[in-house]
């Protein structure tokens, strides 16, 4: 009986490897795929590292619905391997910068979508949640989630020490206004704030962060909150 593998010559290992090789090669060719590219800065244009992105398929296909990345030291993220021309929803998540969305779409197959321009966060975390704002340069500390008069509030302030730091104040009306436009990451657990402005001998200025007045209250009035605040870099 006639032996056909006899008959040729059985395919050496290096052509095996080859035959591989190309046939990755032939898959890879075939295989659908766009990047996308962006960059994470604060208010100054300074990179924030460290920041983790998922991006998330609205209409999900298996194998490219579900990707994540991180900033590198430049602030900068990539992905390689999203659908193309499809709608995704960015998850930029971290410690120092808080959490925001972001619609996005990818470009055609082996095309880079680059994003035109920079993610942009105000305000910076520190581990011990010291807040920068990347705007005026003020740092605040966090609400201590508690009603105080404004005597209470001064003492407050003048004993707290956080962030290796213990040259925090009572904040100014005009400080308190720069905080414009704050959203739910910020810190401040109600509206009214109380100020280190004394209107006279019976009462305090307070500021209400959300509506944007000031107005002046008993100074042995514990319905407001105290912010403690400091100027960066100093």
């Amino acid at each position: 009986m006639p032996s056909f593998v006899a008959a040729g010559r059985t395919p050496g290992r290096a052509a095996l490897l080859l035959l591989s090789f190309f046939a990755a090669l032939l898959l890879s060719a075939c295989e659908k795929k766009a990047g996308l590219e962006g960059h994470i800065t604060d208010e100054r244009g300074q990179p924030i590292p460290a920041v983790r992105v998922t991006a998330l398929q609205d209409s999900p296909v298996s194998g490219y619905d579900h990707l994540e990345a991180e900033t590198d030291a430049q602030g900068r993220f990539s992905f390689s391997r999203l659908f193309p021309q499809a709608a995704y929803t960015l998850i930029i998540n971290a410690e120092s910068t808080g959490r925001r969305q972001l619609a996005v779409k990818t470009g055609k197959n082996r095309q880079t979508t680059v994003l035109t321009s920079p993610v942009i966060f105000r305000f910076v975390f520190s581990s011990d949640m010291v807040v920068t704002d990347t705007r005026s340069g003020l740092q605040w500390a966090p609400d201590p989630d508690i009603l105080v008069s404004w005597k209470q509030a001064k003492t407050y302030v003048r004993s707290l020490k956080l962030g290796g730091y213990s040259d925090w104040r009572m904040p100014t009306r005009a400080e308190l206004r720069s905080l414009d436009g704050i959203d739910s990451t910020f810190p401040l657990n109600d509206c009214c704030v109380w100020t280190a402005e004394a209107k006279d001998d019976q009462k305090a200025w307070y500021y209400n962060v959300y509506r944007h007045f000031d107005d002046a209250a008993y100074i042995h009035n514990n319905s407001y909150r105290v912010l403690a605040v400091r100027t960066a870099g100093r």
